[in-house]
């Protein structure tokens, strides 16, 4: 299991992002990375204003996911690979993060970020509960997919989410 890094940035300025290239690309020349360059494009993402994006991906080692440098006309930074899957396949992809994406309002992120958190661990709970290594060759997978709804019905009423909609 590697490790996983989380980042992401917000130019001062989108002015700045020529300058952020030209270091990066230098940089990556010096250190013997891989870059690939994103020229400027548009992605249209349901829901949204289309995504003008730009920037390097940088893959510093075999080993390792590409560092992704790609930013919007705004200055904040985009993840290429994210759009660039929906538009390969293309799928209807919509963004779902409390509006963060659109307001910035990270107490609705946080709050969203404690639900999916909730629900893991529930989820974690069921399979430890289970026993899953010491269970019986004759339970087929439909058993264990009817024996998870049955949890989930139980467990959701309990996640904390505000204005929940019961099935």
């Amino acid at each position: 299991m590697g490790i996983t890094l989380n980042y992401t940035a917000e130019l001062k300025s989108p002015k700045l992002l020529a300058e952020l290239l030209k270091e990066v690309r230098a940089l990556a020349k010096e250190a013997g990375w891989k870059v690939k360059r994103i020229k400027p494009e548009t992605f249209k993402v349901p829901d949204m204003p289309p995504l003008h994006v730009e920037g390097v991906l940088l893959n510093i080692h075999p080993e390792c996911e590409p560092v992704n440098l790609v930013f919007d006309n705004k200055g904040k930074m985009a993840s290429y690979q994210w759009l660039e899957l929906c538009r390969s396949f293309e799928a209807d992809a919509r963004i779902f993060d409390s509006d963060y994406w659109k307001t910035g309002e990270v107490e609705k992120l946080v709050e969203r970020m404690n639900i999916t958190n909730a629900a893991i661990g529930r989820v974690k709970s069921f399979f430890e509960g289970r026993g899953l290594e010491s269970e019986k060759e004759e339970d087929s997978g439909d058993d264990l997919l009817d024996d998870l709804r049955k949890f989930w019905k139980r467990a959701a009423k309990d996640l904390p989410h505000k204005g929940r909609k019961d099935d």
